[in-house]
């Protein structure tokens, strides 16, 4: 049934204030209309540039301002189920569209350019046949000036485009840092203020995300609204002044679940003037000092440039007593969980995928004892099985391949139907791709990618189970393991080393370290051992700045000459 909007607060809410719990059952419009019911004037979200500019929306600001974009969308002749694609940085109107899409039934595509030339972008919007194209009105922006020259302007929003044959609009946003976009003065003379229906239907398409595109091009993943209900629906944490969130709304970590679930604020980065990667760690810093935040969830390696700041500076005297963070994208060894308990308090571990959303939670405190790589147990209403290579069940304590069942899951990979029965077994299990098994507690000890694993002969390799043992030698600070070339065994295993600053050890030391560290007993009798090490100045990370292991597995092959 379609909800109708009735002057920005309806009886679709109870007068009460209710708790997160009590919201379980209510959709994204609901959400919307109980927060600006509750607390109109408490501020949703905050971005904050590079400069300290900072910019905020409260719960009444966003509802309205989405309410408005989709009654302007409807007024263009965007029809629910069509695509709409954003290609602005996250700012209060990357927000505004991404809700107004939502609340119109439309489906937001939130692009990002992979390749300089935006062959990769521009495929895919095509495939969508999406009408719209919103881009930022700054010259310096990236996707502006790129589809600008793409794009021959009419009459208002109204263009044409060889390139771009589907898009029938292209809105630009104000300038000025206001929150508005440029309408057309027939489209604002026409405004009025009579109830617009909004359109909501839990299990329509919603939301299409990309992939990385770190393999080649970009896979497009059909979610339905559900995903924004079931993402940390289980996860529960105790905070009270809202999340600082550094990841990007083109990510699902990056989704705007906490504001829906909580109520509270969130504190994101204004990627219309954002800091340099050098200096994130100082501008997080000041960032959480200034708002308080006492949950993150913060991309890995900007968290670890983050806590190098704490560990220079310490902590100043307002600083939030009690902080809690999520972890998500990589398996977590103790080393690192001990390194992030010595900043905060409690620790999420979530393990998931773009395609899942979360499956598995460890929630790890002080006292928690922790094993390597340990994601915690699967989450309500989810199903994991864990297989071997001939697709038979393996019992817990057994190494095989791990597939997922969630309510979250999505719909389909985007015009793709090879990829996406490919992707799901006969029972509607998800293949991860990843490699792992079941301790005795139920709980989920995930090694890394599937592809990643090093076959040397007939003896199967875990790329993050060594890395883990080289860590342990002092001089160590990062290692990446990676496959290459063997004649005899058609794989072997090369040891990618970043010393700590300053260290003299030689590629001889390290080779001896794990010589006395990988024996026969370990890996059913096979030694680990790599076979080759190179000394590195550092691990090279892809565009999401996660450690890349396919460049430095070409790396390793150029260096060595296989």
């Amino acid at each position: 049934m379609p909800l109708r909007y009735q002057n920005h607060i309806t009886s679709l809410v109870d007068s009460r204030i209710m708790e997160p719990d009590s919201l379980q059952n209510y959709n994204i419009p609901e959400r919307l209309q109980h927060w600006a019911k509750i607390h109109p004037n408490s501020e949703a979200f905050v971005f904050v540039d590079k400069d300290g500019l900072r910019t905020s929306l409260t719960c009444k600001e966003i509802l309205d301002q989405s309410v408005y974009f989709a009654r302007q969308l409807r007024k263009l002749g965007i029809q629910p189920g069509e695509v709409i694609c954003s290609l602005l940085p996250d700012s209060p109107h990357g927000f505004i569209v991404f809700f107004g899409t939502i609340l119109a039934g439309c489906v937001i595509l939130n692009g990002k350019l992979q390749l300089k030339d935006g062959s990769y972008l521009i495929e895919n919007i095509n495939k969508t046949k999406s009408p719209l194209l919103i881009l930022s009105s700054d010259p310096k922006d990236e996707c502006r000036k790129l589809f600008s020259e793409l794009i021959d302007n009419g009459d208002g929003t109204k263009v044409s485009s060889k390139t771009l044959p589907f898009i029938k609009h292209v809105l630009y946003t104000e300038v000025n840092r206001s929150i508005g976009f440029k309408w057309t003065n027939q489209l604002l003379e026409n405004d009025d203020t009579e109830d617009d229906v909004i359109c909501y239907d839990g299990n329509a398409d919603a939301l299409l995300m990309l992939s990385s595109g770190t393999t080649g091009m970009p896979k497009m993943m059909v979610h339905s609204h559900l995903l924004m209900k079931y993402f940390m629906e289980p996860v529960q944490p105790k905070c009270r002044n809202g999340m600082l969130n550094s990841y990007s709304l083109t990510w699902i970590p990056g989704l705007l679940y906490h504001y829906l679930s909580t109520g509270l604020k969130s504190v994101y980065i204004d990627q219309r003037n954002p800091p340099l990667i050098p200096s994130i760690g100082q501008f997080l810093y000041d960032l959480l000092s200034q708002e308080k935040c006492d949950l993150l969830s913060i991309e890995f390696t900007v968290l670890m440039n983050f806590f190098k700041v704490i560990e220079n500076k310490g902590k100043p005297n307002d600083w939030p007593e009690h902080i809690e963070c999520i972890l998500l994208g990589r398996p977590l060894s103790s080393a690192i969980v001990d390194r992030c308990l010595s900043h905060c308090d409690v620790v999420y571990n979530l393990y998931g995928a773009e395609e899942t959303t979360n499956n598995t939670c460890k929630s790890i405190s002080k006292n928690t004892p922790y094993e390597d790589f340990n994601t915690g147990v699967a989450l309500a209403g989810v199903e994991i099985i864990i297989r071997d290579k001939n697709n038979v069940p393996v019992p817990p304590g057994t190494i095989g391949n791990i597939y997922v069942k969630t309510k979250g899951l999505l719909k389909r990979y985007f015009g793709d139907e090879k990829l996406t029965n490919d992707a799901f077994d006969s029972d509607g299990f998800f293949n991860m791709n990843d490699a792992g098994y079941f301790n005795k507690d139920d709980e989920l000890i995930v090694f890394g990618r599937t592809k990643d694993v090093i076959v040397r002969g007939e003896d199967y390799f875990h790329p993050t189970w060594i890395e883990q043992v080289i860590r342990r030698c002092p001089e160590v600070q990062d290692v990446m393991v990676v496959k290459v070339p063997d004649v005899m065994f058609d794989q072997e295993i090369c040891a990618c080393v970043v010393l700590v600053p300053g260290s003299k050890y030689s590629v001889e030391q390290i080779e001896e370290f794990c010589k006395n560290s990988f024996v026969p007993t370990d890996l059913d009798n096979v030694p680990a051992c790599p076979r080759y090490f190179i000394l590195m100045d550092k691990i090279p990370v892809n565009r999401n700045r996660k450690p890349d292991r396919m460049a430095t597995e070409k790396y390793a092959k150029h260096y060595l000459n296989l």
